[in-house]
């Protein structure tokens, strides 16, 4: 028995366990001390706590076969009883045991000291530690093809770690069919060192996966080359060469140990020690922070770069014919109107591009989040139409709206980004079309009870996109200027939001190529049903289709105040509503805009928000409160912003119009106002 140590006889069980003790008792210090310690949590960090406890559990294995086949020695059948018992075809399956003498015994010397483990608990615990011997060897592979991934292909995606873990999961059966194969057999061995070992050809397993193992490691390794740090290369390395000699050196001694899960013991404490160091810990993850801070910044610098050349490309226009109608002698109607249109058409063209930006911006910090709001669907097919509208090349382009008339009317969701998802699309196709048709479909079906999903089909008699460019994202954008024909555009960037935000939404937009007839984009997102009233057939509201183009109020004998610091704001403001007939007074701060309305009574309040010394709304909280008349006030921001609406209407405001002012948008907002007056 193994207490024998104590009272000075020598005891085979416990010279077996020696290092098993020895290594368990190290290697719940070594568990200790990585739990006790910050560390970053990613996959090899967790792969290598699972392989401390898998080691951990080995050790306990191993000293449960030494105490148990202590017990049990004499019991068990030699060889020669277990050939007289089963035939020798049901041993040694891989390997020939030698020639058999007239009464079936074996002539050769490993049959003095082998016996067979039969089936039954010491069966089960050789067997156990056999697959979790070989699931510690996985998880090493997995460990090191991690690092590899890391360092090698620092944009990896869970495709490849998905491959990694279906060849670890190929090896692992593999490898267990063999060891749980019932005609390759566990022996039981007492060498002359007075070990107890167990082996025989189930463990060939073992070796068949660390064997695989060692290969591809050592590819993996070898491919690495200089992107895998040499601090982390060598520990691994020289695992290898401790565990591989020490192989060769039993086998050409015929000599044989419980070494194995010592020697996983120590090759965990020598990753313990160098690559799942703290130390090195910080040191690494402090040179990949700065590392991706340089690459953020050279990526900033190359994408603002690019972002001034397409700025500037509009700029040009806008300044360069203003330039000209400045210093022509001789204007005439028509150069006034074609200069004039093509100015403001450059305008619009920033005012995108800008936009865009600040919306790739928000998304790429991550403060973009879904509002949900009821909204009307009737709504969105009014604004659609006339981005359609404005959105006409002459008389060559056309637009077409179809509409399922047994969708609900109304949704809830966030109107916003649903508005800029199919505009996106629309200006898009517009985009790729010079002359034909552009054709909006409007269906959905209901998925569950109050949701429907909700389907946009919009599709151009213009010549193909390429897929390629509709796949594109953000980061491609930055490497342009390297020697590429593309450029930033508004209408890209507008598509690569769009799609951002059809995530958010949970959506997904298909783009089907049809040679010959141009191209089709299919946005599908579910949203809940606020009101299933019929939204009906869209050519009844062919009148407020109309509405935001060329319909306007007559509002004469009406008065509204325009509340700015800015003179060029308030000169532009005025101009605007000049069409309208107003009757419009200025204020240049909100304490001459609180004494405007004091002492006269409006019917309409555009007020800007940022202006020094008393903002906005604040002005409309003074007012409010000081029992003057207060007819419906506009905000005037120059931000523009998922939720800024509903934070104004809970400021007190009446509506908000975004800078610089839209005169669809404006004309919108006075109809709300004026059009039951």
């Amino acid at each position: 028995m193994p207490f024998k140590v104590f009272t000075g006889i020598p005891s085979m069980a416990f010279a077996s366990v020696a290092f098993t003790i020895a290594a368990i008792v190290y290697m719940i210090l070594v568990g200790i001390m990585y739990l006790g310690k910050r560390k970053f949590r990613n996959l090899e960090n967790n792969i290598f706590l699972i392989m401390i406890i898998l080691t951990i559990v080995l050790l306990i294995l191993e000293i449960g076969y030494v105490l148990a086949i202590d017990h049990y020695y004499d019991s068990l059948l030699s060889v020669s009883d277990y050939i007289k018992q089963n035939g020798a075809s049901a041993f040694r399956f891989f390997f020939k045991v030698g020639k058999f003498d007239a009464d079936g015994q074996i002539l050769s010397t490993f049959a003095n000291n082998t016996k067979v483990i039969p089936g039954g608990a010491l069966n089960i615990i050789c067997r156990s530690y056999l697959i979790l011997a070989s699931l510690w060897a996985i998880f090493l592979f997995g460990y090191i093809w991690v690092l590899v991934l890391k360092h090698r292909k620092k944009d990896a995606t869970k495709k490849d770690y998905k491959i990694v873990f279906i060849t670890l999961l190929l090896i692992f059966i593999i490898g267990n069919a063999l060891s749980l194969y019932p005609n390759l057999l566990i022996e039981h061995k007492t060498f002359l060192t007075g070990m107890y070992v167990f082996g025989g050809d189930a463990v060939t397993s073992i070796y068949f996966i660390a064997f695989i193992v060692s290969i591809v490691i050592t590819i993996a390794l070898v491919r690495g080359g200089k992107a895998i740090p040499g601090e982390q290369k060598k520990p691994i390395f020289f695992s290898f060469f401790i565990f591989i000699s020490t192989t060769i050196a039993q086998l050409a001694f015929d000599f044989d140990i419980n070494d194995l899960t010592y020697i996983f013991a120590f090759i965990m404490t020598t990753l313990y020690l160098t690559i799942e160091s703290q130390d090195y810990q910080l040191v690494d993850e402090l040179k990949r922070k700065k590392d991706e801070a340089e690459e953020a910044d050279r990526q900033k610098t190359i994408f603002l770069s690019n972002m001034s050349h397409e700025i500037r490309t509009p700029l040009n226009t806008i300044l360069g014919f203003s330039e000209s109608l400045l210093s022509e002698k001789e204007l005439n109607h028509e150069m006034v109107i074609n200069d004039t249109k093509l100015i403001s058409d450059a305008s619009y063209t920033l005012l995108d591009l800008i936009n865009n930006i600040l919306d790739i911006s928000r998304l790429e910090s991550g403060k973009e989040k879904l509002e949900q709001k009821e909204y009307g669907l009737q709504d969105l097919i009014i604004e659609l139409n006339a981005l359609m509208k404005s959105q006409k090349k002459d008389n060559v382009l056309k637009f077409n709206i179809s509409i399922d008339g047994e969708l609900p009317s109304k949704y809830v969701g966030d109107y916003v980004k649903v508005q800029k998802i199919i505009s996106a699309i629309i200006k898009n196709a517009k985009k790729y079309t010079s002359y034909g048709q552009i054709n909006l479909d409007i269906t959905g079906s209901e998925t569950t009870q109050n949701n429907y999903e909700l389907k946009f089909t919009v599709s151009n008699t213009g010549h193909a996109m390429k897929e390629e460019d509709f796949n594109k994202e953000f980061s491609d954008f930055v490497e342009l200027g390297k020697g590429t024909q593309d450029t930033i555009d508004s209408v890209a960037l507008g598509l690569i939001v769009a799609k951002r935000y059809l995530a958010m939404l949970g959506g997904e937009v298909k783009f089907l190529n049809e040679t010959g007839h141009g191209t089709r984009y299919e946005i599908t997102f579910s949203q809940e049903v606020a009101d299933y009233t019929k939204v009906g057939n869209v050519y009844n509201i062919q009148d407020k289709l109309s509405l935001g183009n060329d319909s306007m109020i007559d509002c004469s004998g009406k008065r509204a105040l325009v509340v700015d610091d800015n003179a060029l704001n308030i000169k532009l403001a005025e101009k605007l509503l000049q069409p309208y007939n107003f009757n419009v007074a200025t204020a240049s701060s909100g304490n001459e805009a609180i004494e405007k309305v004091k002492n006269n009574r409006f019917d309409i309040i555009f007020l800007d928000h940022m202006m020094p010394e008393m903002d906005g709304v604040e002005t409309l909280k003074v007012l409010k409160e000081s029992g003057y008349f207060v007819p419906p006030t506009i905000a005037l921001t120059a931000n523009s912003f998922t939720g800024l609406k509903e934070k104004y209407l809970q400021d007190g405001f009446t509506d908000y119009l975004a800078k610089p002012i839209n005169v669809r948008e404006l004309n919108r907002i006075i109809h709300d106002v004026f059009d039951n007056k």
